[in-house]
């Protein structure tokens, strides 16, 4: 006779009430970090901190998305590491590990973002960026708190709007654009103040408000019916599965792949050292650091993979944003026959199809970049 217990059923009432519990606390915390940063970056005080006030600031103000739930949640149908807050936490640092490893370098470079702060312990990744780039290490704990809110705020709006206003599916998707656009010129307009230009600017801030922003937008665009799907339509996810999918939101964000022409061009003419040897398709620059470094640039070869059109960057967003949002909002499942056997949503089979694909088309170019980059020699 087996003994193996059996599987304790979770109610599909007891994961909304946990998932509401977790955004109005969320919520109701929000305006203190707000405050408290507002207050040290408006007052002067955080240009006489050091990398260790820095941490301990940021560490503080994001530790309450994780203390408060942890400590006022009551026990309920599951283990504390099943509950939704946990979840949440864990999709939204992946987010925004990820997104600030590698995506800064997108505002680095084609909007001249620049971090002035006292610090000297910076974290970003080596071979994404053209301009030399670097990411204090603080803003990783005060980005978890910033995101925190903003896709909590998020998730609670748009379900509320189309609860009331029932758009339907093409309506959502405009919704779920206004809200992400909302929150990225919020945002946006706040950092790009002159009020901070001591700690932060954008040295392109026309740019920034008309363009970046869209790019910025990106993150909500993908990221929000990817993260509404979590613990939804009754079933209890695994860490595992939500790890997968924000990985997968992250690929699928437009700003990891999409390069600008017209800033490389920019960056050849500044900085291009001597032409000898030059081979259409390539041009030599030297960085910040007096090195010699050799990237990839559209030629005059129109089948050039570099030497994307305009409407070919906007139909590849398109694209992405039409597979996340209308996707995504599939509740269906089909049963696929592998080894083993696994049940998925039709939106995540579009999803990861279209990563792989992207990945393919995109991800190419930038391997041969980072190569060029690793092999070429300087005297």
């Amino acid at each position: 006779m087996s003994t193996s217990p059996k599987k304790k059923q979770i109610s599909a009432q007891y994961l909304e009430a946990d998932k509401r519990w977790t955004e109005g606390l969320i919520l109701a915390q929000s305006p203190f970090w707000v405050i408290a940063v507002a207050f040290v970056m408006l007052s002067g005080i955080i240009n006489t901190w050091n990398d260790v006030d820095y941490l301990l600031f940021s560490i503080t103000v994001a530790s309450p998305t994780i203390l408060l739930p942890a400590l006022l949640s009551k026990p309920g149908g599951r283990p504390w590491y099943r509950r939704y807050w946990v979840k949440l936490n864990l999709w939204v640092s992946i987010i925004v590990f990820t997104g600030t490893y590698f995506i800064s370098h997108y505002f680095f470079d084609l909007m001249g973002m620049r971090y002035m702060f006292n610090n000297k312990v910076n974290f970003s990744s080596a071979v994404a960026g053209r301009t030399g780039g670097e990411v204090p290490l603080f803003l990783y704990p005060l980005t978890h708190a910033y995101f925190m809110s903003y896709f909590t705020f998020l998730l609670v709006a748009e379900r509320n709007i189309v609860r009331r206003l029932q758009p339907g599916r093409i309506g959502r998707v405009f919704v779920v654009l206004a809200l992400s656009y909302v929150v990225t010129l919020g945002e946006t307009f706040f950092m790009a103040s002159p009020l901070l230009s001591d700690v932060f600017l954008y040295e392109k801030r026309d740019r920034m408000m008309k363009v970046g922003t869209f790019g910025y937008m990106l993150f909500f665009v993908t990221g929000l019916p990817m993260l509404g799907r979590v613990d939804s339509h009754g079933e209890d996810w695994s860490l595992s599965r939500v790890v997968t999918e924000a990985l997968a939101t992250f690929t699928s964000n437009p700003n990891f792949t999409i390069a600008s022409a017209d800033h490389i061009e920019d960056e050849k003419k500044a900085h291009t050292a001597h032409d000898g040897g030059h081979i259409e398709g390539n041009a030599l620059l030297v960085n910040r650091q007096g090195e010699i470094r050799k990237i990839p640039v559209p030629s005059s070869d129109p089948n050039d993979p570099l030497n994307f059109k305009p409407w070919e960057k906007y139909g590849l967003v398109f694209c992405c944003c039409w597979f996340s949002v209308m996707g995504l909002h599939q509740p269906e499942h089909h049963l696929i026959t592998m080894a083993p056997p696994a049940v998925v949503g039709v939106g995540m089979l579009l999803l990861y199809g279209f990563t792989a694909g992207g990945g393919t088309t995109w991800w190419g170019p930038y391997v041969a970049e980072r190569e060029a980059r690793k092999g070429t020699t300087t005297d």
